[in-house]
C-alpha cells in the first residue's frame, strides 16, 4: 500500500485537472508515479515540463537516451525505472536482444558503433565513466545549454 495516496483526476482541484488531461493526451494514461506526485501539483507540472524537454526537445538520440536511462536503472537497482523504460525502449524499436545485453556492452556485437562506443557503455561495464557524458556526446546542443 502506498504511503502517499494515488490521486485520480477528480481528486485534483479543477484548475489542476489539465495535468491529467495532458498526460492522457501525450502518454495514453497517468502512471502511478504521476498519480502520487499529483499530491503536489506544482511539482508535478515542473517535473513533466523537465521530462518532456529531455525526451522531446533536447535533441538526444532516442535509443541512446533509453539505453542510458536503462543503464542507470540497472546499475542503481531501480526496478520501477528499469521496467518502465524497458517498455519505452521496446516501443521506440530497441530490440529485446540489445536490452538483455545491457550488462555486457563490451562482450556482445548487438550494439551499433555509437551505442557501443558511448560513455554509457563504459559506465555499464564498470569503468567509472559518468553517464552524463552520454548526453553531451549524443545531443544537438542549443546555445547556452551547457552540455559540453
Amino acid at each position: 500500500m502506498a504511503r502517499v495516496p494515488y490521486l485520480d483526476r477528480e481528486d485534483l482541484p479543477p484548475e489542476d485537472r489539465d495535468i491529467y488531461d495532458g498526460l492522457v493526451a501525450k502518454r495514453g494514461f497517468v502512471a502511478n508515479l504521476f498519480r502520487v506526485l499529483a499530491n503536489a501539483p506544482g511539482l508535478l507540472r515542473r517535473l513533466l515540463a523537465y521530462s518532456d524537454y529531455v525526451r522531446h526537445d533536447l535533441g538526444l538520440d532516442p535509443h541512446l537516451r533509453e539505453l542510458a536511462i536503462l543503464t542507470v536503472g540497472r546499475v542503481c537497482r531501480v526496478d520501477y525505472e528499469f521496467s518502465h523504460h524497458w517498455q519505452i525502449a521496446r516501443g521506440i524499436g530497441l530490440s529485446q536482444e540489445k536490452l538483455e545485453a545491457l550488462g555486457a556492452w563490451e562482450r556482445t556485437a548487438v550494439f551499433t558503433a555509437p551505442e557501443a562506443g558511448s560513455p554509457c557503455a563504459r559506465f555499464a561495464a564498470g569503468d567509472g565513466t559518468h553517464v552524463s557524458s552520454t548526453c553531451a556526446a549524443s545531443a544537438t546542443p542549443r546555445p547556452g545549454l551547457g552540455l559540453t
